[in-house]
C-alpha cells in the first residue's frame, strides 16, 4: 500500500512541474537592429503625416482613424488583455473578506417554556467576521500567468500601433494620388486651353 501511495504522489508531483522559464528564440538580425530587436536610429513621429502640413489631410487622417473598424476592435484588444493582466495581478495578492451583521429578535411569549422572570424580550445580536487568504505560487502557476498576459498586452499594443500606421499610410497614399491626379487633369485642361487657342 506504501508503494502505490508513493507512486502516486510521485506522479502526482511530477504532473505540476510548469517546466523551463521561457527563452526567446535568436533570429539573425540585420546590424542596423538594436539589442532589443529595435530598429536604432530616430524614431518615427506618431503622427508623422502632419510635416505636410496639410490640413484638409490632417482632418482626412483623424476621420479614418475614428472611423476604421479594425482600429476600434485592436484598441478593445488592448483594452481586455489590461484587464486581464489586472485580474491575474489581483489574484497575487491576500484576499480580505470581512462581515458584520446585527439583529434585535424579539423573544416570543407564545413558547412552551418561559423565559425567566425579567429577562429583555428584545436581546440585540452583533457579529463581525474578518478572514485572510493568500495563494502560494508553489509551482509558479500565477508567474506564468502574467509572463503569458504581459506578452499578450504587448503583442496587443504592437498590432494596434502597427494598424494606425496603416491606415494613416493608405489615407496620405490615396490623398496625393488624388491630389496628383488633380495636377494632371489641370495639366491636360491648359493643354487643351493652349491647342483650341493654337488651332484659332
Amino acid at each position: 500500500m506504501s508503494r502505490r501511495l508513493i507512486i502516486l504522489s510521485v506522479a502526482m508531483l511530477a504532473g505540476c512541474a510548469v517546466g523551463p522559464d521561457y527563452t526567446r528564440t535568436e533570429l539573425p538580425l540585420p546590424a542596423d537592429y538594436g539589442a532589443d530587436g529595435i530598429v536604432s536610429g530616430p524614431k518615427v513621429d506618431a503622427e508623422w503625416w502632419k510635416a505636410f502640413g496639410d490640413p484638409v489631410l490632417d482632418g482626412l487622417v483623424d476621420r479614418a482613424m475614428r472611423g476604421n473598424r479594425d482600429l476600434a476592435a485592436a484598441s478593445a484588444r488592448v483594452d481586455q488583455a489590461v484587464a486581464v493582466l489586472g485580474g491575474i495581478e489581483a489574484g497575487g495578492l491576500p484576499a480580505i473578506n470581512a462581515s458584520a451583521g446585527f439583529a434585535r429578535p424579539k423573544a416570543s411569549t407564545d413558547l412552551s417554556v418561559n423565559p425567566p422572570a425579567g429577562s429583555p424580550r428584545i436581546r440585540p445580536v452583533a457579529n463581525a467576521g474578518l478572514s485572510l487568504s493568500y495563494e502560494l505560487d508553489v509551482w509558479g502557476r500565477a508567474r506564468r500567468a502574467r509572463e503569458s498576459s504581459r506578452a499578450l498586452l504587448d503583442a496587443g499594443r504592437e498590432a494596434l500601433r502597427a494598424a494606425e500606421l496603416s491606415v494613416a499610410a493608405l489615407t496620405v497614399r490615396t490623398y496625393v494620388e488624388l491630389r496628383a491626379t488633380d495636377v494632371d487633369l489641370t495639366a491636360a485642361e491648359d493643354a487643351a486651353l493652349a491647342r483650341d487657342e493654337a488651332l484659332r
